[in-house]
């Protein structure tokens, strides 16, 4: 279900087109319960279409409608992921939930107000909320290995006036733009998706499609969808609109996230790539520079800091060089974090590297530091360039290493403050829930997992993970004592498993929270 309601909260605003609300008190909190991929059916559920905003969007939007409609039937296909077997009564309520969520949504992008069928909206709230997530799950019929493969889908919801106006579309990448030419799947995916045809087909195509599924960002006068294996697109926030890659002013580079060591192996490459792009037919929907070594991905999970009024994250590359740059026989993951102003201009950058390649999907921040969580996996480089296996099939769990804590000092750090390692015993964590500075210590609170998780699906098969690792995730917390340089993980919040969340929530034991969304903006003047 979605919620609006109000509380006596001040404004906040969240870019340059941000202003208070009318009555200077009013604020939004909606929380949506269930996956982002099928906001759209979510908002259906509190509404019914009291008629389009103008006759164009009537047609559009009815056909929205009807797909709420059959959204019972729809819930069916989940089938096509089968569960793992062995699954407790509970564990396989949990699956049917989670396959409910990955509904194949229809676009709405002339939007559409919506009738409130019960409550009432604030005459003075003034907000959009925007929600990002999978919304398609096929491709000519033919259905894609895994739900986190699907395309990106933008949804918003604008309050103003005591009304409600919902629009929606997808990120319209060339991936996702290939697929509706060719009505068919063109592209590996990141999770679980190959390209028809077996390893000949997938063979050395490093391209993974830029799905820009899995966040969104209001930022800088722009709207910013992202995915971590590329570059960030830009939206039209009031139109949802896609205008294209979002380089951050020139601060990211386009293309993968490999550099082989120097301009001439680069160059090498790219040209046997673009052999492999024609021969499988992807040359024609891509730009060259997609196809091209030498770019750099950017984190799906930037973190606002209301401190400093900041948009905290980082961009990442693969190379056989080390951080003084000198040639090496192994791959080191290079990352710059950048710090963006609220004009969206990057006035902060700080590099550092880690030997091999690190997966790490999300990071914290305190006031003095980036917070990151090196997991225990490699990579099988093998499998995934031979085309057996897509990209995140291609990670390994590492029995007996432990998980490695990383510090690493923010502009503004304590003089003499240097990169800091801590281990702890081995999980694998996605992602963070909060992170704070209290003493000597650093505490983060993340959601832990005993071993790399399958998320129930049979598509990550190769990975040699138990399925039930899915259903182990707990909220822990690590206490890091600065002094000592001894890292503890275990249940802050009352010291047993027991006690633990299952579920990430707010936070617990610490009552000032660093980050913020930037997924809610409040506005006295936007159009519906």
């Amino acid at each position: 279900m979605v919620m609006v309601y109000r509380t006596g909260a001040g404004p906040t605003s969240r870019s340059r087109r941000h202003s208070n609300t009318a009555d200077g008190k009013a604020r939004a909190h909606i929380h949506s319960l269930g996956s982002t991929s099928s906001f759209h059916a979510l908002a259906a559920r509190i509404s019914r279409c009291s008629g389009p905003s103008r006759p164009t969007s009537a047609r559009s939007c009815s056909r929205m409608a009807r797909a709420q409609k059959s959204s019972r039937s729809m819930t069916a296909q989940a089938g096509r992921w089968p569960h793992p077997a062995g699954l407790t009564p509970g564990q396989a309520e949990f699956q049917v939930a989670f396959d409910k969520g990955y509904l194949e949504a229809t676009p709405c992008p002339q939007g559409q107000f919506l009738e409130l069928t019960h409550g009432s909206i604030p005459e003075g709230l003034v907000c959009t909320y925007f929600s990002n997530g999978p919304g398609k799950f096929q491709v000519g019929g033919q259905a894609i290995g895994h739900p986190l493969d699907g395309d990106g889908f933008i949804s918003s919801i604008s309050v103003q006036g005591g009304k409600a106006f919902y629009r929606s579309d997808f990120v319209q990448t060339p991936e996702h733009v290939a697929g509706k030419i060719l009505k068919r799947g063109q592209f590996r995916g990141t999770f679980g998706t190959q390209r028809a045809g077996g390893p000949l087909s997938n063979l050395l195509d490093l391209h993974v499609a830029n799905t820009s599924n899995t966040s969104v960002v209001d930022w800088g006068g722009l709207l910013l969808s992202f995915f971590e294996g590329g570059q960030p697109y830009a939206l039209h926030a009031d139109t949802l609109r896609t205008l294209g890659v979002a380089t951050l002013g020139g601060a990211v580079r386009e293309g993968l996230p490999i550099d082989l060591g120097g301009p001439t192996l680069n160059a090498a490459f790219n040209a046997l790539h673009r052999l492999v792009q024609r021969s499988v037919g992807s040359w024609a929907h891509l730009h060259p520079r997609q196809m091209a070594v030498g770019g750099e991905a950017v984190t799906a999970h930037p973190h606002v800091d209301p401190a400093v009024r900041r948009l905290v994250s980082f961009k990442y590359s693969v190379s056989p060089r080390d951080p003084a740059g000198h040639a090496t026989r192994r791959l080191h993951t290079h990352f710059t974090f950048m710090e963006l102003d609220g004009a969206g201009i990057v006035v902060e950058r700080v590099p550092w590297a880690l030997p091999g390649y690190a997966f790490v999907h999300d990071f914290a921040l305190t006031r003095a530091w980036y917070v990151v969580f090196e997991n225990p996996v490699s990579v099988d480089y093998h499998a995934y360039m031979l085309g057996l296996a897509p990209a995140a099939a291609s990670i390994r769990w590492d029995v007996g290493r432990p998980t490695v804590v990383h510090l690493i000092p923010r502009p503004g750090a304590p003089p003499g403050a240097r990169p800091r390692r801590f281990e702890l015993p081995p999980s694998f964590v996605f992602h963070h829930a909060n992170a704070y500075e209290q003493g000597e210590h650093v505490i983060i609170d993340s959601v832990h997992y005993d071993s790399l998780p399958g998320v129930g699906t049979p598509a990550l098969g190769k990975k040699q993970v138990d399925p039930q690792v899915s259903y182990s995730a707990r909220l822990r917390r690590a206490t890091l004592n600065l002094r000592t340089g001894v890292a503890v993980s275990g249940y802050g919040w009352g010291g047993t498993e027991a006690a633990a969340p299952r579920l990430p929530g707010i936070p617990l034991g610490e009552r000032d929270v660093l980050w913020q969304s930037a997924r809610v903006r409040f506005c006295g003047n936007c159009r519906l």
